[in-house]
């Protein structure tokens, strides 16, 4: 009877280890499952977002004058004392990180999170001159801004662009004119006048 209640007891204990066993498999599958699935998200965000700099390794040596900074003005005090005692204030230009020249039009592709919420842009070239910049439009789901200055001389087109990037650049440079023209529409509704022609006296 003894023996009996032993094997019982055997079989009880073999079936509740196999049971964890089986239930912690179960456990772990579902969190390396869960954990393949967050890298993936997480290598598909990455791969959505575009580095300027990144691009710029695709572009030939050659047209190194396509890159330019992107640049914004802070006043800060000078170390100098003015006569009244109080600190000069001074004009400092600080660079918020680089993009590239997409054609003529004088288009700039950079980088969203570098514009942030800043109210004045400026654009400086490899020969050092300023241009005064405007956003255009940017998308932050992909980090990418384009911005536009007046161009001349100074202004070079980039030579090379992989395609994925210029077909969102210009995708950006496409919403942005589209919504322009809808936004003048909006605001400058046509005006229909009736002419009433009526018998002169």
């Amino acid at each position: 009877m003894n023996l009996y209640f032993f094997i019982l007891k055997l079989f009880g204990v073999i079936f509740y280890l196999g049971f964890f066993s089986f239930n912690c498999s179960s456990q772990i599958q579902r969190i390396k499952t869960a954990e393949t699935e967050i890298n993936q998200e997480d290598a598909r965000q990455s791969k959505d977002k575009i580095r300027v700099h990144h691009i710029f390794e695709e572009v030939y040596p050659t047209s190194s004058a396509s890159s330019v900074s992107v640049v914004t003005e802070k006043i800060m005090k000078s170390k100098s004392l003015s006569s009244k005692g109080g600190h000069f204030l001074e004009k400092t230009f600080v660079i918020l990180g680089y993009g590239i020249v997409l054609n003529q039009q004088g288009y700039i592709l950079t980088n969203s999170h570098l514009i942030g919420t800043y109210d004045h842009l400026l654009v400086k070239s490899k020969s050092g001159k300023f241009y005064e910049a405007i956003v255009i439009g940017q998308d932050k789901k992909i980090d990418l801004a384009i911005l536009q200055v007046t161009p001349d001389e100074d202004i070079v087109p980039v030579e090379k662009l992989d395609y994925y990037t210029l077909q969102r650049g210009e995708a950006a440079i496409r919403k942005y004119i589209h919504a322009k023209n809808q936004m003048k529409k909006h605001r400058d509704p046509k005006v229909k006048v009736k002419v009433h022609h009526g018998s002169s006296l």
